[in-house]
Order: structure tokens, then sequence, then C-alpha cells
């Protein structure tokens, strides 16, 4: 142990490596309970206890350490000895109950290292009672330190002239517990691919050291002799947590000791190190499997234990892991009896220092294990703790009861928590069963009095009886078409485009519903991919109906009226496909009709109320604004394309018609909110839904709105699945509507707890038939439901979440690469193929960030990538809203250990190149457009010379520039912007105006007159920059 003299009197020691970490953390914190350690030895019969007072006094006297005061200077911490610590003896009075309140209060107490003493040691008497309780600072003693010194107190006791004294710590050689010159290679090698620290919490969490932690014990009876097998018992709680966790990779804190063989073995001091213990625990993979590979993971770390767990986590930091270790396993395997004097003391725990996340504490108590669960308060509540100490006894229970079960795959265990939430399930979905009419949504929609108002657009009313005249006329022309036909419907926001939808229904095909302002590439590739018998597109004197070459419109083998089978299919809806395709989700009538017959309960739709529908048709949310509303002979307001990117006619809309209920996506909700309109919202019921809805949204939306409820679900699930209401800042996904079955369920498919993250899986009367003409991606996205009756299917969602203990879900974001941008699904792939047609492109990955799509691509031998050209070779081939606001080009792609692209390893996408890096803005105009794309885009710092576009914009973050713009007094319009995308180019015609704003309410212009928002824009301008898919 180094020295540094002060004095003759006081010298500093260094402190240890293992204290230098301690110090440090509690530096940050404070004193606090978390550091201490303790245990009191409760004997069966009453020692002597003024021996007993004598023996620890002088076990006190050789633990040199306990008396140390720390201090600390620019060369690290240090110590002083000062007197050996005192050791009293407390009477407290009769009541055997006070010793075990004394030892509770002692723990809790702070121990300040710096003022001292650094322990206590005391005899308490009770009643009959007696007790020796030690409680120190981490700093001073670890586990074995402690042990230690009880039992040299108790050595003492017996024969006060034992020889065998403690070795003071002053005494150890210097670098006793420095590292070796190959740990740090070492450790960087076993941890390669660690992406961060293990929990069974469910939530993300970095490496620190908890301020508070519940506690739960609980003991099985027999079973201690697991205590003395580490190897195995490491392996049943790598077993328990891989399971809970959902996770093949678990990596445990592990204390060593580092005393064996060490002079540091007869010293009572803190050596301990907990480092990373990294198991292999794979659902397939038996419990003798996962032992031996424990087994074999200790001897390879072993010598390299003294490399402190503090540097390990340091390095981790250094390639952006804030830590490895999970919940730390601490196994004692020596007996928690002993006998002093010929009297029989019980050793129990009272803290066990320091935690990080959870530490699982197990140890032999005669014959009986016990388990002790210490959990940080910020990541677990006590439920949780309690369910993680009750399931962790199950797994230890049943393997030490049922020795075959260590034969058998993890994955396959079947524990009575398992079956509980099984049952569970069972009766939540029973809780949704309603009964299903038997009337087709057309035939509700079509059967309401003749003079009810079906239709508003723009001046054009259609009562309900023309509205079934122009039904019946359309289907007329089609003719009688069989239940598995599809009809492709081409037309724009209009009258004509529900009555098309309704007439495809009364001849008895389905409908496909199309956005004429996709790319024509992709709608071919959707007619190709769909083979409809019929296209109802725009014809000159109304709907023209296309008959496609090679389509079956023979009626030989088909009824002469229209198929009322709720088994065949109502509707076919195109999403985006992971292989670059987009696939066909092909609905039924019976699904359509569950849900219509929910919403209008729910959402109380009713002749006499009103519905404004803005969501394009080819999104599937379309169909609750359209088609549900007009079962319940509620009135629906059509929006235009003009209306719905203008939020000023949007606004003007609800406020004329008395609009009772609209839908919208987030991004569209902002949009009307920013631009002051949060007042037309006064009487309206909100639903949102498409895409995560922001906290603060949801809250602003509570604050303007008569409701707010927020939407979740997949296509594959006939619109939406769950639902909630949102009135603040909370935003949970709700619970199933009618006939729905909620899923929570691991890698294994099994149910995970409350509070708990699990894949989302949707089952019940809602699941779609399948992918149209896909057979082996139905099979693989709909899979079969253990928990429904036979036969019964459940679609994988490939989304996250949580269900709270009110039952309550939460959805937590993408398991796969498929994400949501602007209320539209996308599947990344789709991107990265389109990509990869270009020439100068020889692969592509595309990810999310922060709500915008951003490309990695690696360019061909030969070739520099010209973000420009790639944009316009997107343009041609995608939506909009498909287009990565950032491409950036890589020399190679990082990898997994198994080979796949690394996407978190990619590097931080720069929006630009960059921003700020062309010359500053020089003008009053250029600065303020400099400000406005900087705003609206989240980006620092705007040059003259920067794209727009190269900077992460699109054509919704360009009506926000023009809407920003205007209230600065510049008018633009989106074209303008389009056509010169840099702030110099967009100076150059950014002209002046008066800021007031319009009256909302003023009429609108005469047909011919050129519409303007109140931020310039033209609404022909936004028709054609949206190409029809902003919404």
């Amino acid at each position: 142990m180094s020295v540094v003299r002060v004095s003759s009197c006081e010298p500093l020691f260094a402190a240890s490596a293992a204290a230098q970490g301690l110090w440090v953390a509690q530096s940050v914190i404070g004193p606090s309970p978390v550091f201490t350690i303790g245990q009191v030895l409760e004997f069966t019969t009453a020692p002597d206890t003024t021996r007993l007072v004598r023996a620890a006094t002088a076990a006190a006297a050789e633990a040199d350490l306990l008396s140390a005061r720390f201090t600390d200077d620019d060369s690290g911490p240090h110590y002083r000895l000062g007197d050996p610590i005192p050791v009293r003896h407390i009477d407290l009075g009769a009541d055997p109950r006070a010793l075990a309140q004394h030892c509770a209060d002692a723990v809790g107490r702070p121990i300040d290292p710096v003022t001292g003493p650094c322990a206590e040691i005391s005899i308490l008497t009770a009643g009959a009672s007696t007790g020796l309780l030690v409680v120190a600072h981490h700093l001073v003693l670890d586990a074995y330190g402690l042990g230690l010194l009880v039992r040299r107190i108790g050595r003492l006791y017996d024969d006060p002239a034992d020889t065998h004294a403690l070795r003071p710590v002053t005494g150890l050689p210097a670098g006793i517990d420095a590292p070796r010159a190959d740990d740090q290679e070492f450790w960087a090698h076993e941890l390669a691919g660690v992406a961060g620290p293990l929990t069974l919490s469910g939530a993300p969490r970095g490496h620190r050291i908890a301020a508070r932690v519940h506690t739960r014990r609980s003991v099985i009876a027999g079973a201690g002799a697991l205590a003395r097998t580490p190897a195995s018992l490491t392996a049943v709680v790598a077993a328990f947590c891989a399971r809970r966790a959902d996770t093949d990779d678990v990596i445990l804190g592990f204390p060593m000791m580092n005393r064996l063989g060490s002079p540091a073995a007869a010293s009572a001091c803190s050596m301990v190190n907990v480092i990373p213990l990294r198991i292999a625990a794979a659902g397939s993979s038996t419990l003798e499997e996962i032992g031996a590979h424990v087994t074999e993971q200790i001897r390879a770390v072993g010598p390299h234990a003294r490399y402190r767990g503090e540097q390990i986590v340091r390095d981790l930091r250094h390639r952006g892991v804030d830590g490895a270790n999970g919940p730390t396993l601490n196994i004692k395997p020596f007996s928690s009896t002993v006998t002093i004097g010929g009297h029989a003391a019980t050793i129990r725990s009272l803290a066990r220092g320091p935690v990080v996340d959870m530490a699982i504490t197990c140890a032999d108590i005669d014959g009986d294990l016990e388990i002790m669960v210490d959990a940080d308060t910020e990541l677990y509540d006590e439920a949780a703790v309690e369910e993680i100490c009750a399931e962790l006894t199950e797994a230890v229970t049943a393997v030490a009861t049922t020795p075959e079960l260590t034969g058998k795959p993890i994955g396959a265990w079947h524990l009575a928590a398992d079956r509980a939430r099984a049952t569970a399930i069972t009766a939540d979905d029973e809780r949704t069963r309603r009964p299903i009419g038997t009337t087709r949504l057309v035939d509700r929609a079509l059967a309401h009095p003749d003079d009810t108002v079906a239709l508003v657009f723009g001046a054009e009313q259609v009562r309900v009886a023309d509205l079934r005249r122009r039904v019946d006329a359309l289907a007329g022309r089609l003719g009688v078409l069989g239940p598995e036909d599809i009809v492709a419907v081409a037309l724009p926001r209009g009258i004509d485009l529900i009555v098309a939808l309704l007439a495809v229904h009364r001849s008895g095909a389905a409908f496909l519903p199309l956005d004429p302002g996709f790319p024509a590439d992709r709608l071919a590739a959707t007619l190709a991919d769909a083979g409809p018998v019929a296209v109802l597109e725009p014809g000159p004197d109304g709907i023209a109906i296309g008959r496609p070459d090679g389509a079956d419109t023979s009626r030989a083998d088909r009824d002469v009226v229209p198929s009322h089978d709720l088994r065949s299919p109502a509707y076919v809806i195109y999403t985006s496909g992971s292989t670059g395709t987009p696939k066909g989700v092909v609905l039924d009538h019976r699904a359509l009709l569950n849900f219509t017959e929910d919403m209008i309960d729910l959402l109380g739709y009713r002749p006499g109320r009103s519905v404004l529908a803005v969501t394009t048709i080819s999104f599937d949310i379309a169909i609750l604004e359209t088609l549900v509303p007009l079962a319940a002979g509620a009135t629906v307001v059509l929006a235009t394309a003009d209306d719905v990117h203008d939020p000023d006619r949007l606004a003007r809309i609800v406020t004329t018609h008395g609009v009772d209920v609209m839908q919208a996506t987030p991004s569209l909700w902002s949009a009307l909110l920013e631009s002051g309109h949060g007042s037309a919202l006064a009487g309206v019921d909100v639903l949102v839904g498409g895409e995560s809805v922001p906290a603060e949204l949801a809250a602003e939306l509570a604050g303007h709105a008569a409701s707010v409820r927020n939407m979740y679900g997949p296509t594959e699930t006939t619109i939406w699945s769950t639902t909630a209401p949102l009135t603040g800042h909370d935003v949970p996904i709700g619970e199933p509507i009618a006939n729905t079955g909620v899923r929570l369920l691991d890698s294994a498919l099994r149910p995970v707890g409350d509070g708990r993250v699990g894949e989302l899986y949707l089952s019940g009367d809602g699941l779609a038939r399948g992918y149209h003409g896909k057979p082996d991606l139905t099979f693989a996205r709909f899979v079969a439901d253990p928990f429904g009756p036979p036969g019964a299917r459940m679609y994988r969602t490939g989304d996250l979440a949580r269900r709270g203990a009110d039952g309550v879900l939460y959805c937590l974001g993408r398991t796969d690469h498929q994400v949501k941008i602007r209320g539209f699904r996308i599947e990344l792939g789709d991107v990265d193929t389109a990509l990869a047609q270009h020439d100068s492109v020889d692969r592509a990955v595309t990810t999310a960030f922060d709500g915008r799509l951003v490309a990695f691509v690696k360019p061909t031998a030969g070739h520099e990538v010209d973000v420009r050209e790639l944009r316009a070779h997107l343009t041609d081939r995608l939506p909009d809203y498909m287009i990565p606001a950032a491409v950036m080009a890589v020399d190679e792609f990082p990898l997994t250990p198994n080979g796949k692209v690394d996407r978190r390893a990619l590097p931080r996408p720069v929006f630009g190149y960059p921003a700020g890096d062309s010359r500053p803005p020089a003008t009053d105009t250029e600065r303020a457009l400099a400000q406005a794309f900087s705003e609206v885009l989240g980006v620092p710092a705007v040059g003259a010379d920067d794209d727009f576009f190269l900077l992460g914009g699109d054509s919704l973050t360009a009506v926000r520039v023009v809407t920003r713009l205007a209230r600065d007094g510049l008018r633009i319009t989106p074209i303008e912007l389009f056509d010169n995308p840099t702030v110099a180019g967009l100076a150059t015609v950014a002209t002046t105006v008066a800021t007031a704003r319009p009256d909302p309410d003023a009429a609108r212009p005469a047909d011919g007159e050129f519409a303007l928002t109140t931020a310039g824009i033209g609404a022909d301008e936004l028709d054609d920059l949206a190409d029809g898919d902003l919404l």
C-alpha cells in the first residue's frame, strides 16, 4: 500500500482501485445509504455480551481500514487512519422487535467517508434477543471482508489469544489489485457487439448507481445447496433473465472477490470488482448447456477480473455504449450460520451496497435458499420487483424440484406465470365479444330515409335518394361481379369517388382504392399485382369503366345476383412492401362490418351528425370518414385536395358546416394548430392516428376540442384496432375495439407481464384474409393464435408495446425496419430498392431519424453520388413521403457480428452538405429565409447556398416554411420554393406583403379566381406540389 506522509503522525494512504471507483460514485451522489453494507448475527441463545464486546473491539483494532477518513486531491482519493472504532453494547429494552428496527435504522443512515468513521459495530440486546450488528461504507468493506470480520470476532470470542489476526490493509503491497496489460483488449473483444446494458425493467437505461432501491426477499425450502454450485444457479438466473428480457445474449454483473491466493485474503477491506459475465442463453438451449457455458465464461474472465468494472464502462462509453451489465448476481456459497462460543447465530443481510439497475443476492440459510432482489426505484416500481422476485423464485424452485427441466429448452418452459397470463388473455378476449350484424355496409348506407343529407362537396349536397340512384346506376353498368373480383377505383376526391366505392360493393366485388396522384409506375405495379376486372376512372361524361386486357368478365360461372357472403372481400388496400413491391391487404365484409358497428357506437355516428373527410382514399382510415358514417346515416363533408392543404380553408369548412367529428394524422393536426385555428375545433370530436402522437400535440388538441381520441391499428386488422381518449400529455393507444384480441408476446410467443415490453399481436374478427396472391407472406405474418380457439390466427404487427397496470396499451415503436412518416407506413426496402436501381448506387440502407427518412448509399465503383440526381430519380418512382430527407454516401456499411447491417452504428445524418458551410446570408431577406429553414427543419445553421430539400425538406415542411415566412411578411409559394430551393435563389423571388390574416369566415373566391391561403399559397400550386399524396 503506497504511503504519502504529510506529517509524522498522519500518513496518507492511496485508496485501492476498488475504493477509487466507489469514491467517484459517492462523490457524485453524496453520502447515501446506497453505499452501506451491513449484516446482523442473531443469536439463538444469549452470549456473554461483555466478552462479545471485547472480541469485537479486538477485531476492529485489527481491521484498520474501518477507522479510515477519506480525502481527495489531484492524484485521486486517499485516506487517513484514526483510532480503532469503538464497539458499543446497546440495550434496546424489553421488546425483542426493537432489535430489527434498530438494525433497519442503522443501515438507513448515510455514512460520510470524509468525516468518518466508516463503520459501526454494536452488540444489541432487546428482551431475550441478542445481535451483533456490523454496518460499514462499501469503501472499507465488501461482502467477503464483512464475513471475514464477523468470523474473526467469533474466533476471538472463543479464544482471545488466537494469533490468526486480520492482515492490516496498510501492510498490503502496492498495486495488489492492478490490472494486467492485456485486460483492456480482452474486454473489448469480450463485449464486442454489445449495444447497451441488459435490464428487466423494459425501460432504457444507462450505467448509474441507484439513489434508492426497492427490496424483496423470498426463501426456497431445501434449495440451499444451489448456492454452493454457483455455475448452476447462475445458469438459472441467466435463463430467467433471457426469458424475461426476451434476449439470448445475457450479461450479468458478476462480483469477483479477487482474494484467493492474494495477500488480501486475510484483510477486512473492499476488493470486489463487478465485471460483465456474458452468457449465451438462447431459447433452444437447455439449462445444462447454459451451465456449461457459464463455467467456461467464469474461467475465461477470471484472469482479467482486476480490470475495474468502472473502467470497462468508460471504455464502452468511448464507443457510445453506456454500460453492459444487467442485473448483478451475488451468490454467497458460505454458510449463513455460525457458532460463537457454543451459541448458534444466523447471519441476516441488511444492506448489500450500491445497486446498478438490479442486484440479486442468493445465500444458503440453513439448507434453504434465500433470494434478495434490490432494484432501482427509478426503473422498477414495487409491483415489478414483487413480480420479478416471485417469478425468479418460481423458476429456481422448478429447477430444484424438477431435475428433468434442466434438459429441456428454456424457451419451452411453461411456468405458472406463463399459464396465468395465457388465462388472462382468454378472459380479455371474452370481454370484447359482441354480436356482429348481417347487413352489409352498402345496404345500411343506402337504407336511410331519402331526404337524409349523405354527402356535401363544396356547394353540392347529395341526399340518400340521389346517392342510391347514382350507386345503382353505376352498379348496373358494372354488372353482377363475382365475390372474389376486384374493381380498382382511381378517382379524385369528390362525390363520384364515394358513389364508385358503394357501387362496387353493390355489384358484389371488392374495391381497390387508388390515389391518382401517386407515381404512374407505382399505380401500374399495383394494378398488375391486383388484376382488377375493371378500373373506374374519370371520363368525359362522369365515371368511365375500363376493362383491363386479360380481365375475366365472363358471367357463366357467376350468380345472377351479387354475393352477400360476409366472408368475401370488401376491399383491397396496398401498403408498402419489404421487397420493394407493394402488397395488397384483403379485408372481408364481416371484418368491415364489425369495425363499422363498433365505431358507430363508440363515436356516436348518427343522423344529424357530420364527419369531415380529409384523408386520401388510398389510406384505409379514409373509410372511417366516408363509408362508416354513411352507414349510420351521418353526413360526410368531403374536403377538396386544396382544402386539405390549406389550414385556413380547412378551419373554415369545420366552422361553416358545423363539423362534429374530424379525423387526421398528427401532421395535419399540427399544421392546423400552428396556423392558429385551434378555436375552430370547439365542439369537434377529434380523432388522431396514422403515426405516433406527440405528447404536446395531444395536450394542445385536448385544450381546444370537445374530445380527443387516439386511434391505433395496422391495415391488416381493419383500419383501427385499439383506441384511447386523450386528455393531456399521456398518449396511450388504449384498449381493443369489439371482437379484437390483444397479445403482447416475446420472441417465443410467451405473454409478457404488465409494464413489460412485448411485440403486439392482434387477433379476432378484424383480421384480414391475408395478402393478395402472396400465400407465403400471409402465412408468415398471420400466424396461429395459441390463445384462441382451434384454427384462430393472429397478426404480427411488428410494433413494440407495453400494458400499464390499468390495462391500457402504449405503443413504443417498430421491431423491424418498417416506419411511419407523416402517417404513411413505409417499408424501408421500398426505398432501398428504388435507390439501388440508380447506376451510381451499389447498395442502399434507409432508416428513420427524428421522423425523417435518411438513406445511406454505397457508391458503385467509379461513381460518385449526386444527391440532386438521386432525388430526381426517386421522384419518378416513389411518392413524396417516401423520398429521403438526406442521402449520405458511405464506403462500407457497419456490420453486426452475424453479418447484418448494424443500423445503430450508421453515422448521424447530416441534412445538407452540411448546413452552414455555404456563405452566410447577406441580406435581411436571406437572413429571414435562413431562419425559417433552420426553425422548420431543425438544423442549427443555414447558409445562403444551402438547398432546402438537401437539408431535409419535403412538401409538407415546404408548406410550413411558407406559413412561417408569411408571419414575417414575406410571400413565397411552394412552387417557388421547389424551383428555387436555396436561400439565395428564393430571396430573388420572395416579395414583401402585409402580415394581417384574412378573415377565415370570408366567402370563398369565385371560380376562376386565384385562391390564396393566408400565407399566399396558391391552392392549385399546393395540389400540384403535393401530387395528392399529402394525406
